[in-house]
């Protein structure tokens, strides 16, 4: 999708102006911007995509935080923290639009130095079957500890991945000498479970995000009149 749009989640409103490369994020009803993300040229040729993307992580982090009572991120916490998650959910949305692109290198290259990790690769290669591709993921960890993992699609990598690093690494890197090294496991643990249910086609959220195309927005305005940052 091209252009300027406007797009309505669970719980929040999305506004693009794709003149400025600048997504705003606001609760539904509401004009108070909680969020910008600026778009790099990648995600603004596919911006309408990460924006169904970003909604659906907000889903994830909503059933997280709520113990799977609702989807909606913006009931679910209060306004003075959902900029940060907001933010959470932006930059998983992101890893998820690298892997669905290919861009194995650009993710692998990021997660590793997220998570201070010696080495991370993730790769696919031809399966010989149907011409499909079997991805695989390598972690080493600064303790030199490694987990390998694959699949046969992005997403179950990635619940493997996910499930991996617990069984083989925590609890290697668990104790008083690894402590900081296995939190920052267990939570590259949970990131990597999240990006692979963002993946999932057949993780379907309760409500479809709709879409209605504005016009280009004014020059000294990041936003239509309709929702401004205050």
């Amino acid at each position: 999708m091209q252009g300027s749009f406007e797009a309505w989640g669970t719980g929040f409103h999305y506004n693009y102006d794709s003149k400025l490369n600048l997504l705003g994020i606001a609760r539904l009803k509401r004009q108070r911007v909680l969020a910008q993300l600026r778009f790099d040229t990648r995600l603004s040729e596919a911006s309408f995509s990460y924006v169904q993307s970003l909604d659906k992580a907000n889903q994830i982090k909503a059933l997280t935080y709520s113990g799977n009572r609702t989807t909606d991120l913006s009931k679910t916490l209060d306004r003075t923290k959902l900029p940060a998650i907001l933010q959470i959910a932006a930059h998983l949305s992101r890893y998820a639009f690298d892997l669905q692109s290919g861009d194995f290198e650009h993710f692998s290259e990021k997660f590793q130095k997220e998570f201070g990790l010696r080495e991370f690769e993730i790769r696919a290669l031809p399966s010989g079957r149907n011409s499909g591709h079997l991805f695989t993921a390598l972690l080493t960890t600064q303790h030199n500890n490694t987990t390998s993992t694959r699949a046969s699609s992005l997403p179950a990598l990635m619940e493997r991945l996910s499930h991996t690093i617990v069984r083989d690494l925590i609890t290697m890197e668990f104790g008083e000498q690894f402590r900081d090294s296995a939190q920052r496991l267990l939570t590259a643990s949970t990131r990597t479970r999240a990006i692979g249910l963002i993946l999932d086609e057949n993780f379907v959220p309760k409500t479809q995000i709709s879409v209605r195309h504005t016009p280009e927005t004014r020059e000294d305005s990041p936003f239509p009149s309709s929702i401004r940052k205050s």
